[in-house]
Parts: C-alpha cells; structure tokens; sequence
C-alpha cells in the first residue's frame, strides 16, 4: 500500500457559510433509545474530545466492511483515516459531521456508533482534499475517471441543482441493521437544505428559519462514491442510482478478489 499523504499541520479549519445565519433545527432523534446525535461544524469537530474515538470507528468499519463472505474485496488492516485531523481537513471548512453516541454503563460518558460526513461538491483541482489518504482511499475519490471506467445515463440532468457529497458513513459493526445509516441520510439531506436554503442569495440571511415546505420543494443532489459489491444494493434502496463504475482486479491494493467502485447519486 502507498505511503499516506497526509494533509498539511498548518490547517486550521473555519465556521461554515462565514456571512450567514445557519438556523439549525433540532434534528430527529437516532430509532433507538440511549442514543444521542451531535452535529459539528469543521471547528468544533477539530476542538472535540471524541475526535479520536470518531476516526477509530471510521477505521473499523472501513476495515470490517469490505469481506462478503468468502470473498476479500479489500484487505482487512485498510486504514480510511491516516491521523484524526484527516477527517477535519477532508470535510474542508463548510462540510459538517454528524455522530451518533450511545451512553456508557456510568451514564456520564458515550462511545460513538455511527458517524457521516458530507461537505459542497467541487470538481477537479478545487476540491481540495483529492491527493489525501493511502492509494487505497485513492481509488474511492470521484477523480477524472479512467478509460476502464463505465458510465450509466443515471446522472441527474438538473444540472442547477446544489451538489453535495457525502465523504464517511460509518457504522460501528456491532451497531448495524439497526437503521443508524438510514438515520444519518435522513439528518443529512436535512442538514444541507437548511443550509442551502439560509445560503440563498434572494435571502442570505435566513430568519426564521425556513418553513417545511420550502425545505420539501428545495431540491439537491447528493453524491457519494461506494464499493458496488458491498454497498450499491442498500443505497439503491435509498433512492441513490449508479452514475459510473470502475473495476479493479485482484492485486490492486492487496485484493484478493477484485473490488468495483461505484459512482451513486440521488435527488432529495
């Protein structure tokens, strides 16, 4: 596996939408009871004492999430996150993260179960973080797309519509088929509409907060990039199509079987 690339020490992220008034409501609770759900800006997430916790559950789940029953799509020591400041420079300084906690046995400490990030999509040079992570990591970034690549005519046409990506979704292993996933699609389509629609340029400075038909008609596109073998079924299942896929064989980044990496997205 290549040397990580590892992103600069002199990062320093910044609140998101600098100039505007975010009004975030208070999201819908996680399905299950003990269960709480934090939403950090670039900043606070730097700041949080969870943030190791946060990258340890992002690594394995990453490593626990690519082995379909006798089949090794990737090796199992796969590493998503090289250092924990890695996850603050990727979501960029208007991405966000939400994590869900569940409480420890003493009732004054929690454990982080499940986690999603997602920042404004940005093509080409301009997105920042492309050249971050190990080769592996490497080959799950929406870069210019090889000649071995395939395309399906699944793109939305709505070409004017926000473009927002989801970079980590992660689910502690023992916590799955529990809907946490489901759950964190859920607050981030909500998320970005609040922002797009505080963001607008006929009202940038949105108050009260946008009502919940503005929130039901503002439409925008959500993209992510996902192992096909693992995760293209599940995803379909919410609402997100295949745009794109590429094949690698076995070998590639230590595959025992051969990996295919699918390009998704959906309107919301």
């Amino acid at each position: 596996m290549a040397s990580p690339t590892t992103p600069p020490s002199s990062f320093s992220a910044t609140p998101p939408l600098t100039g505007y008034t975010v009004i975030t409501p208070p999201h819908p609770s996680p399905p299950h009871k003990g269960l709480t759900t934090t939403l950090y800006s670039p900043t606070t997430l730097s700041a949080t004492p969870h943030l190791e916790a946060i990258t340890h559950l992002v690594n394995a789940s990453c490593a626990g999430s690519h082995t379909i029953e006798s089949l090794q799509h990737l090796p199992q020591d796969i590493i998503r996150l090289d250092i924990p400041q890695q996850l603050v420079f990727e979501v960029g300084n208007d991405g966000f993260t939400f994590v869900i906690f569940a409480s420890n046995a003493d009732g004054e400490s929690k454990t982080p179960i499940a986690t999603a990030s997602a920042k404004p999509w940005k093509e080409g040079p301009d997105a920042g973080d492309n050249d971050v992570g190990s080769e592996t990591v490497q080959l799950f970034k929406r870069k210019s797309m090889p000649v071995t690549t395939v395309v399906y005519d699944n793109s939305s046409k709505s070409t004017d519509l926000p473009k927002w990506e989801i970079l980590i979704m992660a689910v502690d292993l023992a916590h799955r088929k529990r809907g946490l996933a489901t759950h964190l699609i859920t607050l981030i389509v909500e998320e970005i509409k609040h922002r797009v629609c505080a963001s607008s340029p006929t009202n940038p400075i949105q108050t009260p907060p946008p009502s919940e038909q503005e929130l039901q008609s503002r439409k925008i596109i959500l993209l992510l990039t996902t192992m096909k073998e693992k995760n293209e079924a599940y995803y379909k299942k919410k609402d997100f199509l295949a745009t794109s896929e590429r094949r690698f064989e076995r070998g590639k980044v230590g595959s025992r079987d051969g990996f295919t990496v699918a390009e998704m997205e959906g309107v919301f």
